[in-house]
């Protein structure tokens, strides 16, 4: 029985000096604070799945993570057969403050909780929700069908700026992500 719990006190000192050596190493260690998360619901005839999908999680360091997947490609890639597959990126230290301070802005911080969809759907909704947490500020927002100003850039007028100004960005910092993986 003595044996049996050195045994067990070495394995732990063991694995937990390892997560403090790969911690304090590793770039991309966990235990940063999440300062913005991106997340996209889909519901109806979506692509690539019904649910939810990571479009950004942005951690203090820099890291962040995102799904990827294939474009869409009938028959080969679908619904029922797409991988999805979260990956991690870094960003630099000037798109990090970019990023924050789009979302410190007033208008970001005074807008709305809720933007219902501008346009009817037929069979779909792609909620975009966007949850900014950074030294006690906390705002969460969603927007039904946000990228149907991609179509309607008239639509743009009626989200506060920085929302849309930080929606852009996080999306172009993933498909550069996305084209270097």
């Amino acid at each position: 029985m003595r044996i049996h719990l050195i045994l067990i006190f070495i394995v732990s000192v063991l694995n937990s000096g390892c997560a403090n050596q790969q911690s304090s190493v590793n770039p991309f260690a966990k235990s940063d604070e999440v300062v913005l998360e991106v997340i996209t619901n889909a519901s109806g005839m979506v692509y690539p799945k019904e649910g939810d999908i990571l479009d950004f999680r942005l951690y203090e360091s820099g890291r962040f993570e995102y799904d990827d997947y294939p474009n869409q490609d009938p028959p080969r890639v679908t619904t029922r057969n797409v991988v999805i597959t979260k990956k991690e990126a870094k960003l630099n230290t000037d798109e990090v403050k970019e990023l924050i301070n789009l979302a410190e802005q007033p208008d970001f911080l005074a807008a709305k909780e809720n933007y219902p969809r501008l346009r009817p759907h037929v069979d779909d909704q792609w909620t975009t929700i966007i949850i900014f947490t950074h030294q006690g500020q906390r705002k969460r927002i969603s927007a039904v069908d946000f990228w149907d100003m991609l179509h309607y850039p008239e639509d743009k007028a009626k989200y506060p700026t920085s929302m849309a100004k930080l929606l852009e960005k996080v999306r172009e910092l993933k498909a550069k992500a996305i084209a270097k993986s």
